[in-house]
């Protein structure tokens, strides 16, 4: 099985382009997080078709996204030298911050004031909750 899901931030625009057939193409770069090493990793990325224009409209650079798709090694031969590029064909793609219409972007992340905000409602509502052995009402086993 050839299985590939990472998340991470777009490095630059994605770049849309048409081939002679019609077909788009949309090539775009995460920077993905490494925990082994507390380093990044550059993974180039390329979507087809329909995905490659939804990529293209609704990716930026700096944007987070979570990839699903499939690891394909490209390999081209030049003068004695052949050069291997790994890549990512994308199969599906979850937008986890998106670009507005206004350039700026947008997150299904919090801010720290709206964390703050919840926060001190969940410490209001644990006041308000008593231990259920104070209450009155019987166990149902």
């Amino acid at each position: 099985m050839n299985k590939v899901m990472i998340t991470g931030r777009l490095t630059r625009e994605p770049e849309l382009k048409y081939l002679e057939s019609g077909t788009a193409l949309c090539n775009f770069t995460l920077a993905v997080e490494n925990d082994f090493n507390d380093g990044v990793e550059f993974i180039p990325c390329v979507a087809w078709n329909k995905t490659a224009e939804l990529a293209a409209n609704k990716l930026a650079k700096g944007l987070k996204v979570l990839i699903d798709g499939r690891l394909q090694i490209r390999k081209n031969k030049t003068q004695n030298k052949t050069y291997i590029n790994p890549e990512v064909v994308v199969n599906f793609m979850e937008f986890i911050e998106y670009k507005k219409s206004n350039g700026k972007s947008d997150s299904k992340t919090h801010s720290k004031s709206e964390e703050k905000e919840n926060n001190n409602n969940i410490d209001t509502v644990n006041k308000e909750l008593t231990d259920p052995m104070d209450s009155d009402f019987d166990v149902p086993f």
